[in-house]
């Protein structure tokens, strides 16, 4: 999961903050721009936007990482902690608030490889209707 090089180990940690990094903007963006959050603060349509915004560049910065990966088919060796974190917040993104950043947003195309890999994992399935 982490690699077998320091090489291959720096990368998947940089991959990782990345990761990380996009996850928090977008649940901040998520927290600012929707109504069930309200009680926990005000929202502001401005600072959700913005903040949705950097999670975006975030994920493109990652996506040059991921090309190549997965596109002869699904491979254990190729899955790393940052594909794990990456894959939920796509998901997420997707099923909860109906937007496919794979899809929607130019420079996600290497995203498309990992997500479909991930949906055949078993570790990664979830019910039916989870999300609503």
């Amino acid at each position: 999961m982490l690699s077998s090089t320091a090489r291959e180990r720096a990368t998947v940690r940089d991959m990782l903050v990345l990761t990380e990094k996009a996850t928090c903007l977008f649940q901040f963006a998520e927290h600012k721009g929707t109504k069930p959050y309200v009680v926990f603060g005000s929202t502001n349509p401005t600072a959700a936007v913005m903040a949705l915004a950097w999670a975006i560049e975030n994920l493109k910065n990652l996506e040059p990482y991921y090309q190549g990966w997965f596109q002869d088919g699904y491979s254990d060796e190729e899955v790393t902690i940052a594909g794990c974190a990456l894959f939920p917040i796509l998901r997420y993104a997707k099923e909860l608030h109906g937007r496919d950043l794979v899809v929607e947003e130019p420079g996600l195309s290497n995203f498309s490889w990992i997500y479909s890999a991930f949906m055949e994992r078993e570790s990664a399935k979830i019910p039916e209707g989870f999300y609503h």
